[in-house]
């Protein structure tokens, strides 16, 4: 019998503050992942990152993989964000209080160049401030399998 062994990447959510001097780079921590963000504008209780996906081959991704990578960028009161005492996202304790955004816009293809709008419902004037951006890298690292040598068994009868 033969055996052909694959391994999946994972990667946890990657967290950094948007209180931040623009541009500034969010990185994976375990791949060469990227993402640029250029700016991030509120309006009312609007806030929309301007932002691009760096250090891939974007023929190596089929669209819709990267329409999924951008899709699930989250947005999470700062406050919210719980880790371990080993500095580990505890992302359970993070669900139910990051925010999807409600449209996310293709801008320019080739520079994977996009701009996502969240909702914030908060009851004052929304402050950017207190928040992070929570980007899902292992979303595009799942799709590229380590392959290791064949494992041969041999079966007795």
């Amino acid at each position: 019998m033969m055996v052909y062994p694959e391994i999946r990447q994972y990667e946890e959510a990657t967290i950094r503050s948007i209180n931040s001097s623009f541009p500034f780079q969010i990185e994976s921590n375990r791949f060469d992942y990227k993402i640029k963000v250029k700016s991030v504008e509120t309006t009312g209780n609007e806030l929309t990152v301007d932002y691009s996906i760096q250090n891939i081959e974007i023929d190596k991704f089929k669209q819709d993989i990267i329409q999924s990578f951008v899709n699930f960028i989250e947005v999470i009161n700062t406050d919210n964000i719980k880790s371990s005492e080993n500095g580990e996202l505890l992302y359970d304790q993070t669900l139910g209080h990051s925010i999807r955004s409600k449209q996310t816009k293709l801008i320019n293809k080739d520079e994977l160049h996009f701009k996502s709008t969240f909702v914030i419902d908060v009851p004052n004037k929304f402050d950017y401030e207190g928040y992070s951006l929570m980007v899902p890298f292992g979303t595009l690292s799942s799709n590229d399998p380590i392959k290791m040598e064949p494992i041969k068994i041999t079966l007795k009868n």
